[in-house]
């Protein structure tokens, strides 16, 4: 979060479309502190998420060297599906009004 502050801050100083107090007025403006509660939840779940689909496809693998390369790919693909599921449902939840 910090990061894309900063960013947006050193892309209107470089671009001189505007002061860099209008930008922190209008940071001050609009600011919602739930959003930094949203961002830490998602923190947590996407966590959680990335420890334990790995984890358990990683503890149920048998065989060979094949089957790492085949249990890492399908984990890989299971965790970005539900990382994308789970970003779509937390949206809804926490932030439609």
């Amino acid at each position: 979060m910090a990061l894309s502050l900063i960013g947006g801050w050193l892309s209107l100083v470089f671009s001189d479309l505007s002061t860099t107090e209008t930008y922190v007025l209008g940071i001050r403006s609009f600011f919602n502190p739930f959003h930094i509660t949203y961002a830490f939840i998602k923190t947590i779940v996407f966590a959680l998420i990335l420890a334990t689909i790995p984890s358990f496809h990683g503890f149920y693998m048998k065989g060979g060297a094949l089957e790492v390369g085949k249990a890492s790919t399908v984990a890989f693909v299971w965790t970005s599906v539900v990382i994308i599921l789970m970003n779509y449902i937390l949206t809804q939840l926490l932030l439609s009004s």
